[in-house]
């Protein structure tokens, strides 16, 4: 299929929003700079609620803490540029993903995480415990490579699993290719699979892209191509998340009048 202008056009991107950031990425794809680095991870994280820097702890202050992250990041990024580049660029040329080339979308969403979160562990003085686990940036790393590849990686969002979660049996194993090896099962490309699993079940026939999906799954892409089996999983999501929300107030009300 051919992919739409992200940068111009607003239905296929999602809102202005995301054009503004598909359009800062196209300006500036590559990772040879450690500002322009730097200044991409904080836009995007930020704007997408998946912050690198969360739950990394403080050192010297909160702001002066997440300054300090990011241009430690970057300059680890950047340290490896012309490998990321290479991936992401061999992305571009693949079309849009699909189980053929999962391995690569994997390889390279691992690669970027890896990186991220070794950066982390030694920004915090950690270099050598290797025991520790390392602090995964599986939903922030989906989104940053989606702008710098918009075919070829899913957003990676709690809010899109939940609503993921509605449209099968939660017990139900991913349905992994049989040639996937284990090294590439990873959460990420088991979320992959799930979506992958969702576009064959209720977008035959539809011109589909990654973007696509997840604004139905999210529910910020209303048009008439959403299939019904995914309104109603999203339908059953909000009314969950009031539920949850509705007890929160409730046992918060209980424990104060305990409390009095």
């Amino acid at each position: 299929m051919s992919e739409p202008d992200w940068t111009t056009n607003k239905v296929a991107a999602g809102g202005m929003g995301n054009t503004v950031l598909y359009r800062m990425v196209k300006d500036y794809p590559g990772h040879t700079c450690p500002d322009i680095v730097r200044d991409k991870m904080m836009i995007i994280g930020r704007v997408y609620s998946a912050a690198v820097t969360r739950g990394v702890g403080e050192r010297g202050g909160e702001i002066e803490a997440a300054i300090d992250l990011y241009d430690h990041l970057a300059q680890h990024i950047v340290s490896v540029g012309c490998e990321l580049d290479k991936q992401i660029d061999s992305l571009r040329h693949l079309g849009r993903l699909d189980l053929s080339n999962l391995r690569s979308v994997i390889e390279a969403h691992s690669f970027l995480n890896g990186v991220i979160s070794d950066s982390i562990r030694g920004w915090r003085g950690r270099d050598g415990d290797h025991d520790r686990e390392r602090p995964a940036r599986y939903s922030f790393v989906s989104k940053y490579l989606h702008f710098h590849a918009p075919m070829s990686f899913f957003i990676y969002d709690s809010v899109v699993s939940a609503t993921l979660r509605k449209l099968r049996n939660p017990r139900a194993r991913a349905p992994w290719p049989r040639d996937l090896e284990k090294q590439y099962r990873t959460p990420y490309g088991k979320h992959c699979v799930h979506m992958l699993s969702c576009a064959e079940a209720y977008y035959s026939g539809i011109q589909w892209t990654p973007r696509l999906i997840d604004g139905h799954l999210m529910g910020y892409i209303k048009d008439k191509r959403i299939p019904c089996a995914i309104r109603k999983a999203r339908d059953e999501r909000d009314q969950d998340d009031q539920a949850r929300a509705a007890k929160r107030r409730a046992d918060k009300t209980r424990n104060k009048s305990a409390g009095e």
